[in-house]
């Protein structure tokens, strides 16, 4: 992979979340509702609450499985996309 084409990925990346977060809000806000919604929905097959980052780590969980039935190049490089989110997320705790 070259230069320009990493380059060119960081750019498409930068302008999906960008989109997205217009689209749906802040990813950081919604991951930390979603872990709330998400433990009590499964509170009693959990021993602790999930973790924002873990939110975001399922999100590519959905991913890759809709990548098993049909190719989305959109369902790669948003697998991607929340991968960075879960990384970041993960650097703060």
């Amino acid at each position: 992979m070259t230069k320009n084409t990493i380059n060119l990925e960081d750019q498409i990346k930068i302008k999906l979340r960008s989109e997205k977060q217009k689209e749906y809000g802040n990813f950081e806000i919604n991951f930390n509702l979603l872990a709330m919604l998400w433990s009590v929905i499964l509170k009693d097959n959990l021993h602790a609450d999930i973790k924002p980052h873990q939110v975001a780590q399922c999100m590519v969980m959905l991913k890759m499985l809709r990548t098993t039935e049909k190719y989305k190049q959109d369902s790669y490089l948003d697998a991607s996309i929340y991968l960075d989110m879960a990384k970041e997320l993960h650097k703060k705790i």
